[in-house]
């Protein structure tokens, strides 16, 4: 006889994912109860997404499979592509293209963020990123062809858009990894140029303000994964600024009973006053709490 047992679907595999899938693992371990735990994500690998602007990216990701597979957690290889809250079902696409549905009895969405590339003409063509490891890759590929490059006012100039954690930790690291790449002597010569953003681009230089680079690094701040405002569409549920799903005291989102949030999809409260930031260091222990109490939801 097949027994259907409830199911705990988890949709992102950065830092939230991977600890809410853990937490319930162990807590239906030490329960005994029959509950299925999926994991589904994009990336079959999780990025140390805070250390992506430090050199070699290779050494900063390590396969999910070694530390899901033995607590019993299903890994799916996909990437969600929408939520159907009131059937309960999410639809994903499978890196050959094929599309399928998944049902679900809980919900974790811990889809993580993207960066916001502010609406500068030319910027999303020239700019690079660090926010996954590909992007980490193709960054560190760029800087290890500047030593065969010649050196000119242009090249010579790294322009760093956004000061904010991230923006902060590339331009202080940045004259090292082009010492590490093109040497002391080119290193040197650079110069390294962090803009801020207010209500635009850099707005103590002016109007007008020209620079002649080769390197763009765009760390403006993150969004939320754009498939957590297509809950909002549900009548009740709500995404604040920054597209994070609004969620009560124990993390299920408003106006879902089913469905909780983390990590940098959720727009969770740290105490009365202050809201977690987007960053892994409050990633982990919201996934935690979150598939906590999605999972003792499904005993009651």
């Amino acid at each position: 006889m097949v027994i259907n047992k409830p199911r705990l679907l988890i949709i992102g595999g950065g830092f939230a994912g991977v600890w809410a899938a853990l937490a319930a693992a162990k807590q239906i371990e030490d329960a005994g109860v029959e509950i299925e735990i999926v994991l589904l994500s994009k990336d079959a690998n999780i990025s140390m997404r805070p250390r992506l602007y430090q050199k070699n990216p290779l050494a900063l990701y390590a396969p999910l499979a070694p530390t899901i597979d033995p607590v019993g957690v299903k890994f799916i290889h996909a990437t969600a592509s929408a939520i159907d809250p009131v059937n309960k079902t999410l639809t994903y696409e499978t890196s050959d293209g094929k599309t399928d549905n998944l049902n679900y009895d809980r919900l974790v969405v811990a889809l993580g963020s993207e960066t916001y590339t502010p609406p500068v003409p030319g910027l999303a063509a020239c700019a690079w990123t660090i926010n996954t490891h590909n992007e980490a890759f193709a960054l560190d590929a760029h800087l290890q062809k500047l030593s065969s490059r010649p050196s000119n006012k242009s090249s010579a100039r790294f322009i760093i858009i956004g000061s904010g954690m991230c923006g902060i930790e590339m331009a202080t690291e940045m004259r090292a990894r082009i010492t590490q790449h093109a040497g002391a002597e080119y290193a040197a010569q650079t110069r390294i140029v962090l803009l801020e953003r207010n209500d635009k681009i850099a707005p103590s230089l002016g109007d007008g303000t020209r620079f002649a680079n080769k390197t763009i690094i765009l760390t403006a701040g993150l969004r939320a994964n754009a498939l957590c405002a297509t809950l909002a569409e549900t009548p009740g549920v709500t995404v604040d600024a920054l597209g994070r799903l609004n969620v009560d005291a124990t993390l299920r989102v408003q106006g879902l009973s089913d469905v909780f949030a983390a990590g940098d999809a959720a727009h969770a409260f740290t105490d009365d006053t202050h809201v977690a930031l987007m960053s892994c260091q409050h990633a982990a222990p919201t996934g935690r709490r979150a598939d906590t109490l999605a999972r003792a939801t499904l005993d009651t």
